[in-house]
């Protein structure tokens, strides 16, 4: 297996986070290795060969057991602050189509 470059791992880690949360998620109902293996199917359809490479490290590094826990916690906080932040801008943006001021 080749080893993903550093480009390659910049394009893919926004969605590492979410992809550890969605796995360890479906994986308590379909088992881990089975959920990992059909969603690197379909990151690989979407993103390519290469970028599947680069998640895949990522996501066998975030599945250590020492470190596992902590990042599944650290994903979810991540994915919170995020999601957070898209439904501020997304309201800043609204407001603005609608003329609405945000203090009246």
């Amino acid at each position: 297996m080749r080893h993903a470059t550093e480009e390659e791992r910049k394009r893919a880690s926004p969605i590492v986070p979410l992809l550890v949360i969605i796995t360890a998620m479906i994986g308590l109902e379909f088992g881990q290795e089975a959920t990992q293996s059909y969603i690197l199917q379909q990151v690989e359809t979407l993103l390519g060969e290469q970028s599947t490479t680069a998640i895949t490290e990522m996501i066998q590094r975030a599945n250590q057991p020492s470190i596992g826990i902590l990042a599944a916690l650290v994903a979810l906080a991540t994915l919170l602050f995020g999601a957070s932040g898209l439904f501020g801008q997304l309201q800043g943006a609204l407001n603005s189509i609608w003329g609405w001021s945000r203090w009246s």
